[in-house]
């Protein structure tokens, strides 16, 4: 493994997001900002997006990549990291994305397993994940 990833550790207050959305219930790309910004002001150097508050279940693959480009780009500007859930039921989606997260800048991924359609046991879930693993070779993966 490259030393450089070795190097990111999480050590202090990460914050899973909320995805902003407009009132036709559209994705509020420009909310980013102000979202990341005032976890900057109150001391959040850490952002997970895309994951575990439900929407990368709701989410379309594009709306899962313009989001964690907007959190890139905001993140750049509060000195906040970005970690990009990158999960999703499929594995060649979630392949997209971690590859996707690599290029546009992610300090990391995250990445649960399908919920619905499981992994075959552990061996099944190692392979999964080291497929995922070689999608973003150069980012660190929890």
């Amino acid at each position: 493994m490259d030393p450089e990833i070795r190097k990111f550790v999480i050590h202090d207050l990460a914050a899973a997001t909320f995805v902003p959305y407009n009132e036709d219930g559209s994705v509020n790309y420009a909310g980013v900002d102000a979202h990341c910004k005032d976890l900057a002001v109150h001391g959040v150097p850490f952002a997970f997006v895309n994951g575990t508050t439900g929407d990368s279940m709701i989410l379309r693959e594009e709306e899962r990549k313009l989001l964690a480009e907007a959190w890139v780009s905001a993140g750049k500007k509060y000195s906040v990291k970005i970690v990009n859930h990158v999960g999703a039921q499929g594995l060649q989606e979630t392949c997209e994305l971690a590859r996707h997260a690599q290029a546009c800048g992610c300090d990391a991924i995250s990445v649960m397993p399908p919920q619905f359609f499981k992994t075959n046991g552990p061996k099944g879930l190692a392979l999964w994940l080291k497929a995922v693993g070689e999608s973003a070779p150069k980012m660190p993966i929890y």
